[in-house]
Parts: structure tokens; C-alpha cells; sequence
């Protein structure tokens, strides 16, 4: 038997290791076949293996390096690019959605219980000193606490001002915790 780097025993060939060893050289095919047949066997086994080893912090780090050279190395490749082409080729189809985006919020708003007047909503401003409620950066729309997706009112109690980011990042979720966007 040929040494090929592998750590050998001194009875080469006649020890079980040596002799599976060989056996697999000599049939890959039938290999492969088993090796096939485990892995459907134990597939609920190998699943949870990789999902607690993505969540070791040396795999995740080594993750995070390696994404970030790629993005790097294929800047054209990264969702935010190809988005923004997305958008470029179909004009038309940017406009629907944010004409449809639009008429949801608006009937959600319509449905919602209560109105705000523009006194109140300058009282509230005033009251959190047109910072953002979220992260404490200058404010510039307004942020309904719990969304109205999520049955939320549209009173002055339900509204805060925000920073355009944190309500992007805070969308409808619901319970929220200030500080978490940033």
C-alpha cells in the first residue's frame, strides 16, 4: 500500500483501518452510495449539527470575514445593487407598488380609531424635542408606537417622532425597545 500521508500502522493492510481504507479506494462508487444513504438516513441529525455550528462565535467570525471579502471582491453581486437595477428596469412596476403601499396605509389609517390634529402633533414634537424617541437623533416623521398594522390608534398618545432609519429598521413590529434599531 501506498503512503500517502496518512498515518499508517505497521502491518499495513492487514489491520481493519488499513483494509477499509483500501476498500474505499477501490470503490468510490459504492462509496459514494452509502455515504448517500447515511446522509438521508440522518438528516434531522446533520441539520441540527450545522445549525449548532453556524452559532459558534469562531464560525461566525470566520463567516463575517468571508462574506465581507466576497462583497468586497463582487461589489455588482450585493442584494442593494441589484435592487437598485431592479428598480432602474421596471419603473413601472416601482410605481404600483408604491401607489398600492400608499392606499394600504392610508385605509389602515382611515380605519384606525382616532385623529390627531396638527396641534397636538406639534405639542407632541415639542414634548420630545424633535428627537427621535428610538435613538435620540434628529427627528423627521412621525412613528406610530404600536403600529397600526397591529391595531394601533392613531392618536397624539401613539405617536412619537423618529428618525427616517429607526422607523425603517422598527417597520410593524410590536412590543418595540427603544435602542434596538441602532
Amino acid at each position: 500500500m501506498v503512503n500517502d500521508g496518512m498515518r499508517k500502522c505497521q502491518n499495513c493492510g492487514k489491520c481493519p483501518s488499513c483494509r477499509a481504507a483500501e476498500w474505499n479506494k477501490t470503490h468510490p462508487e459504492r462509496r459514494k452510495e452509502i455515504a448517500n444513504r447515511y446522509a438521508r438516513a440522518h438528516k434531522q441529525d446533520q441539520s441540527e449539527y450545522k445549525r449548532e455550528y453556524r452559532q459558534r462565535p469562531e464560525v461566525k467570525k470566520r463567516e463575517r470575514k468571508y462574506k465581507k471579502a466576497y462583497r468586497k471582491a463582487h461589489p455588482e453581486t450585493t442584494t442593494r445593487v441589484w435592487h437598485k437595477r431592479w428598480r432602474e428596469r421596471h419603473p413601472d412596476l416601482v410605481k404600483a407598488i408604491k401607489r398600492r403601499t400608499a392606499q394600504r396605509r392610508w385605509a389602515r389609517m382611515k380605519g384606525a380609531i382616532g385623529d390627531a390634529t396638527k396641534q397636538q402633533l406639534d405639542a407632541r414634537w415639542l414634548l420630545w424635542a424633535g428627537l427621535c424617541w428610538m435613538c435620540g437623533k434628529a427627528a423627521n416623521e412621525w412613528d406610530h408606537v404600536k403600529p397600526l398594522a397591529r391595531g394601533g390608534a392613531h392618536l397624539p398618545c401613539n405617536l412619537r417622532p423618529a428618525c427616517g432609519t429607526c422607523n425603517r429598521v422598527k417597520q410593524d413590529k410590536w412590543p418595540f425597545e427603544a435602542g434596538t434599531c441602532r
